[in-house]
């Protein structure tokens, strides 16, 4: 399992930033991705991979920060993946500090073999939403 992501840091308040998180991973989940989920459901293949689903990450997620410096906020979506990747779906957690002047966001997924591409392009397009957002915007890929 490899451990993929971004270290960005942003003029966009925690609030902001939760926003164009949110706004962006639904709009991921269209057109094939979400004809290939229904198919799924219908053959109960992945009952359950049927729509784009937000949760509040474990404190004992392996992606939360050490004890001293604990995210300010914290969100992960769960969006299902199109056909040609063998269903299943993409993973994202986002974890944002409000440090004063700025804000350091931290995006982070857990992909295998056969998910990497849709990982990529998931992480690519919530980059991208946030660089379109923050023309200041600092990005690092971890």
């Amino acid at each position: 399992m490899r451990i993929s992501g971004f270290d960005m840091s942003t003029d966009l308040t925690v609030q902001e930033a939760a926003s164009v998180f949110q706004q962006t991973a639904a709009s991921l989940f269209t057109g094939t991705a979400k004809l290939s989920a229904r198919l799924r459901r219908l053959t109960n293949q992945l009952p359950d991979a049927q729509r784009v689903e937000f949760f509040t990450p474990l404190s004992e997620s392996p992606f939360t920060a050490p004890e001293n410096d604990q995210a300010d906020y914290c969100v992960g979506v769960s969006i299902p993946k199109a056909a040609g990747s063998d269903g299943g779906v993409v993973i994202v957690q986002l974890f944002a500090w409000d440090r004063g002047d700025h804000r350091d966001i931290r995006l982070r997924s857990a992909s295998a073999i056969g998910s990497s591409g849709a990982t990529r392009q998931v992480l690519a397009a919530l980059s991208q939403a946030y660089a379109a957002r923050d023309t200041r915007l600092k990005i690092q890929e971890v």
